[in-house]
């Protein structure tokens, strides 16, 4: 024979200002649950992978003969983004509103070709010096920076009638500090595999700001930069200027 015991519970709600106040009433205790409404959520923080290039002066996709040795292989040119922290400031409701926030990026520009960069540290004068190996056959050759960035942006929701989800316009502006930069060559040899890595700013413009936008769902989106500042400080490299795009997945 088997006994069952059941217990009723009784949830109460109700809204004071921003918040709904949830009272929950069963035999054994009476719970008491206040929770804030957010009126906006920009779901800025989130993860994201994209393929990064550069454009020469006035958007030509063709780089100019003082660039060439910066010739990408496009395909596996990866720029990856790790959004943590958000700030939201709602306008109209959820329906439009400001975002900010900080987030970690990682672009990786892998040449087309056998070029070594020269760290400044073994470069004669200012500009970047570089040289062709023409004895060893590189499996990856490339230029990667790590940055922390900031956008301003605003956004503009429209409600879907699936499932409560939103369509998300969101642009605005972003601007970021680089925090480590480094070449990695890696290659088959004689002896086998090896791996050369050397930490250097290779005259890379240490702060950059440019322009952002995003358009999606909350639950995935597509996004675009464009930096308005150089990848070279001025006079210290070719003038390139950094553009990306890709697919980002919030986190809630």
């Amino acid at each position: 024979m088997i006994a069952q015991n059941e217990e009723e519970t009784d949830t109460t709600t109700f809204r004071l200002g921003k918040k709904n106040i949830i009272i929950v009433d069963d035999e054994t205790q009476d719970t008491l649950e206040i929770k804030r409404e957010r009126d906006f959520y920009s779901h800025w923080s989130s993860i994201g992978l994209g393929i990064n290039s550069y454009f020469a002066s006035d958007f030509e996709t063709t780089l100019p003969s003082d660039a060439e040795f910066m010739e990408l292989n496009v395909g596996k040119s990866w720029e990856v983004s790790l959004n943590l922290f958000n700030f939201d400031l709602g306008i109209v409701k959820d329906f439009v509103g400001l975002n900010s926030g900080l987030g970690l990026r990682m672009n990786n520009y892998r040449f087309n070709n056998n070029t070594i960069l020269q760290p400044t540290y073994l470069s004669p004068g200012d500009s970047l010096q570089y040289s062709y190996d023409m004895v060893n056959n590189y499996k990856k050759n490339k230029l990667a920076s790590y940055s922390v960035v900031m956008p301003l942006m605003i956004n503009f929701h429209i409600p879907l009638k699936k499932d409560n989800h939103h369509l998300i316009f969101a642009a605005g502006v972003e601007g970021g500090v680089r925090i480590h930069t480094f070449t990695k060559l890696k290659m088959r040899d004689d002896n086998g595999k090896e791996k050369i890595k050397m930490t250097d700013d290779y005259n890379l413009s240490p702060y950059f700001y440019g322009f952002t936008a995003r358009v999606g769902t909350d639950e995935f989106m597509l996004y675009a930069h464009y930096d308005v500042t150089p990848l070279f400080e001025e006079n210290k490299g070719p003038e390139l200027y950094p553009f990306s795009f890709g697919l980002i997945i919030p986190f809630d």
